[in-house]
């Protein structure tokens, strides 16, 4: 799945083949869950989970014209999550760039444009997009989780470990913010608080292969 969001929010997340982004992952999980709270989106849910997300699709977009404030705003966020787990990202971010005209400071739907412009490989506008989103909401962990994976990749360890830190100092128990910190201390060979961040992931995420092949690296 190249969604859906992200250390970011936590969540109850759907069991699915890992993400090639963590944040989006649960971004898109956290906006799935909420939409399932609202009317004809409880339907559209059940089917993502059920693995038809064309026929959410449909069932979303056939309810947007009924739909007005939060709850069209909810129904377009959980669109655009749909249309990025089919890797369709012109119509994601079509959906995303509705909810801004509703809403300019919306989180999430700036946070997703971000991960379109990574995935799209545009590393420096999504960087720049995530760096505007934490001067204006400074505690959002997600930006944090995907600014930390952008710097691992680029190998700038210590930077890592400072955004994933930060993550961490927000929230907790963020499985993304506590495995990216894990794996930034290994890099810099910061062995025993590596496995004490890792273990911590595990804890949160007991199914998750990663966290165990990661922290067997630190021992």
């Amino acid at each position: 799945i190249i969604v859906a969001l992200g250390g970011l929010v936590s969540c109850a997340s759907v069991e699915r083949e890992a993400p090639a982004s963590a944040t989006v992952e649960a971004s898109s999980m956290e906006s799935i869950e909420t939409a399932s709270e609202t009317n004809v989106l409880t339907d559209a849910a059940e089917l993502y989970r059920s693995g038809n997300t064309a026929a959410a699709i449909g069932l979303v977009s056939r309810s947007l014209e009924d739909l007005s404030g939060e709850d069209r705003v909810s129904a377009l966020l959980l669109l655009a999550n749909l249309y990025m787990t089919e890797g369709d990202g012109a119509a994601a971010r079509n959906r995303l760039n509705q909810i801004l005209e509703q809403d300019s400071g919306h989180i999430e739907a700036r946070f997703l444009l971000a991960m379109l412009a990574r995935s799209d490989g545009d590393v420096q506008k999504s960087q720049a997009l995530l760096q505007e989103i934490i001067s204006i909401y400074p505690n959002y962990a997600p930006a944090y989780v995907a600014i930390g994976e952008q710097l691992l990749a680029e190998r700038e360890y210590s930077e890592a470990k400072e955004s994933f830190a930060r993550a961490v100092e927000i929230d907790a128990v963020n499985y993304f913010a506590l495995a990216g910190l894990g794996n930034a201390l290994i890099f810099l060979k910061e062995y025993e608080p590596a496995v004490e961040q890792l273990t911590a992931a595990i804890e949160l995420r007991p199914n998750q292969a990663y966290a165990y092949s990661d922290r067997a690296r630190a021992y």
